[in-house]
C-alpha cells in the first residue's frame, strides 16, 4: 500500500518537460520479441506471422506496426501454402498499406517466385507494386527481370514498368 501511494505521489509531483514529451510520443506503446501471430477464420488457420522484433505504434496519429528485423509470413489457402520474407516490414493500420524492404521474397503456392528490395502491398485493394529492380518467375515458366511493376496480389495480373534486362517466354 505504501509503495502504491509513493508511486502515485512521485508521478503527480511534476509534469513531463516539453522537450521529453516528443520523445515519449515517438516510443512504441508495446514491443515484442520472437513473436508468432496466428490469423484464424472459423477455426481455420489462414496465416502465420513470425518476427524477431515487433513494435506497436498504434497510439500515434498515423498508427503503424513495425518489424525492424524482418518477417516471415506464411499464408494458407485453397491453393496451398505461400511464403513472404523481408528483412524489414511496416504496416500502416489505417491505410492498410504494408511496406516490405530489403531482401523481399515471395513464393506462392502456384510456383510464382518474386525477389526485390522493396514491395508495397495495398491489402484493401489486393494490389502489390514496386519501383525497384525485381526478378520474377511465373508458374507458367516465364521469367522476367525489370524495374517496377504492378500486380494483383495473387499474380493473376502482372504489368512490368520497364524490362531492362531480359524477358523470356516459354511455350
Amino acid at each position: 500500500m505504501y509503495l502504491g501511494m509513493m508511486f502515485l505521489f512521485c508521478n503527480c509531483s511534476e509534469s513531463i518537460p516539453v522537450e521529453n514529451q516528443a520523445n515519449i510520443l515517438t516510443l512504441p506503446q508495446g514491443e515484442g520479441t520472437d513473436i508468432t501471430l496466428k490469423l484464424t477464420k472459423h477455426g481455420t488457420l489462414e496465416a502465420l506471422l513470425k518476427a524477431p522484433i515487433f513494435k506497436d505504434f498504434s497510439h500515434l496519429e498515423f498508427p503503424f506496426y513495425e518489424f525492424p528485423k524482418g518477417i516471415e509470413l506464411t499464408i494458407y489457402d485453397k491453393k496451398g501454402t505461400s511464403k513472404i520474407y523481408a528483412d524489414y516490414a511496416i504496416q500502416y493500420t489505417e491505410t492498410k498499406l504494408v511496406v516490405l524492404k530489403n531482401n523481399v521474397r515471395v513464393l506462392t503456392a502456384e510456383g510464382t517466385q518474386l525477389k526485390t528490395d522493396e514491395l508495397f502491398w495495398n491489402q484493401e485493394l489486393q494490389w502489390i507494386y514496386c519501383d525497384t529492380t525485381f526478378n520474377i518467375g511465373f508458374k507458367t515458366g516465364n521469367f522476367n527481370k525489370g524495374q517496377g511493376f504492378d500486380a494483383k496480389d495473387n499474380f493473376d495480373y502482372f504489368r512490368s514498368h520497364n524490362n531492362r534486362i531480359t524477358q523470356e517466354f516459354k511455350h
